[in-house]
């Protein structure tokens, strides 16, 4: 193989493998909070109601104390209503998807470069802009510093 088409194999595997570490870490840190706001919703939600029906049931009420009900209740409620509206779980899922599949383009470029391809440079070349049109945006920069930082501790 030339080393044109070495080249442009290396190139296409490059830009499929930093998509797929974008969009992967963009599913974890969507995964994260998912779990932290479904954990808030969860167990705040279930600690509000049983304080609130205690605060029923009581003979001596506590000002403060159901202010403090009513303030988290309100905190519970509005991460709820954010996890309903932004769907970090489903943006995570989805992310992952996408990660799935620049990772199949790496290692076609990988068997290419080995002469095993199924498929060629421009079969590639249609595919990962194909993902990359349907894909959401990553933030570039933190994968830039990572992508730097990693180049400075291996020198």
């Amino acid at each position: 193989m030339d080393s044109s088409k070495e080249s442009e194999i290396a190139s296409i595997r490059r830009r499929a493998d930093r998509s797929a570490h974008g969009h992967i870490a963009q599913a974890l840190r969507l995964q994260l909070l998912d779990d932290i706001a479904t954990w808030i919703t969860t167990i705040g939600g279930a600690t509000m109601m049983a304080i609130g029906a205690a605060l029923l049931g009581s003979d001596n009420p506590q000002r403060l104390l159901e202010v403090a009900v009513a303030t988290v209740g309100g905190v519970v409620t509005l991460v709820s209503v954010w996890q309903a509206v932004w769907q970090p779980g489903a943006r995570s899922r989805r992310h992952k998807s996408w990660a799935v599949r620049f990772t199949q383009i790496e290692d076609e470029c990988r068997l290419l470069a080995f002469g095993e391809g199924s498929k060629t440079i421009k079969d590639l070349m249609r595919e990962i802009l194909e993902v990359q049109n349907d894909a959401d945006l990553v933030a570039e920069g933190f994968w830039r510093r990572k992508a730097s930082n990693a180049q400075h501790n291996e020198t």
